[in-house]
């Protein structure tokens, strides 16, 4: 096993166990003493940044050998792939919202004239 796959199971292990003594203790109604509350704290402070660096570490080994596989086999041209695929059509454009309501649009000097006038008397 890799120095990243021991950091990463260790650092899981702990931040799993820490979160699991918090929600039993909280479930349950026990309360924890402040100096093991400030352990598990510091616990799970410390794992979170390893399991962080493991996780990241590891996947940059597997991506760098994903490629270095990659580059050794002769990979088909994706110009090749998409020449036998039908484009697909351009979505048409949504239709403008009407009007519902509201204030109507006015000629140039702002004023709002009024289809229903009121009569007089």
């Amino acid at each position: 096993m890799k120095t990243m796959d021991k950091l990463f199971t260790v650092s899981l292990s702990l931040i799993s166990i820490t979160s699991l003594i918090t929600a039993v203790s909280g479930l349950i109604g026990i309360p924890l003493q402040p100096l093991a509350l400030r352990i598990i704290g510091a616990v799970s402070l410390v794992s979170l940044p390893v399991l962080i660096y493991s996780t990241v570490k590891s996947m940059q080994e597997k991506l760098a050998a994903a490629k270095k596989l990659a580059g050794n086999t002769k990979a088909v041209p994706a110009k090749a792939e998409s020449a036998t695929q039908q484009p697909e059509p351009a979505a048409a454009e949504p239709a403008s919202p009407k009007r519902t309501g509201g204030k109507k649009a006015t000629g140039g000097n702002g004023k709002q004239k009024s289809k229903n006038k009121r009569k007089r008397k």
